[in-house]
């Protein structure tokens, strides 16, 4: 249940207006403002984006190198952790 007075941004996606292209199809949404046309989990994820960079200023999916390295930590005693395994080289497979 959504709660509070929504922001002047997400309005034009909390009233975009429902309809149905074809039978049997689900509806699509139309932003009154902009006219851009999406399904239902995108007028979720454009929201989102905009609530990204209205509080925060950057969409994180946008931003993220994937080439980085990541950091990962264990709360488990070194003992227990597992080891990784021994790389192999590509051309043997046994």
């Amino acid at each position: 249940m959504d709660e509070g007075t929504p922001n002047a941004f997400e309005l034009p996606w909390l009233t975009a207006e429902s309809f149905i292209d074809e039978e049997g199809e689900p509806p699509a949404y139309r932003n009154l403002e902009t006219g851009e046309v999406t399904s239902e989990p995108y007028v979720t994820a454009h929201l989102l984006v905009q609530v990204m960079n209205a509080f925060f200023g950057v969409v994180p999916w946008d931003e993220w190198d994937y080439r980085t390295k990541l950091n990962f930590y264990s709360r488990q005693p070194s003992e227990k952790t597992p080891s990784p395994p021994a790389a192999k080289a590509w051309w043997k497979f046994w």
